[in-house]
């Protein structure tokens, strides 16, 4: 994603975290909720050929919108990193998804031990 932008890996992750995302639907997967809000410099078109195994967790942007995957997919989008939020909750079947369309999603750094810690079951 940097190299396609032209900016540094830092400079990508920088740039996300800016971003000023707003859930405007859900779609394609469960619990897979499309993002609008990614900032201009990072919005890239989706690749050519889609990549296979993609994780569940992993945060990807194509174009203007971002989402993070519930499961291992396929995907054509750029991944930009990776979060331990649950997104699909099973446990809570009045409320499956975490979040509802307009809410507003804030994305922050997290160190490797609160990641792991979090991507438990």
């Amino acid at each position: 994603m940097a190299e396609a932008s032209g900016l540094t890996p830092e400079e990508v992750v920088a740039a996300h975290l800016r971003g000023d995302y707003g859930v405007s639907m859900y779609g394609f997967a469960p619990g897979c909720a499309y993002l609008a809000g990614v900032p201009e410099e990072i919005r890239l078109p989706r690749k050519q050929a889609a990549i296979r195994g993609v994780p569940a967790g992993s945060v990807i942007i194509a174009g203007p919108q971002c989402l993070v995957t519930t499961l291992t997919m396929p995907t054509g989008w750029w991944i930009v990193g990776r979060s331990p939020t649950r997104i699909l909750r099973e446990e809570d079947a009045d409320r499956p998804f975490l979040f509802d369309v307009g809410d507003r999603v804030r994305f922050r750094r997290i160190a490797r031990e609160a990641f792991d810690a979090r991507a438990k079951p």
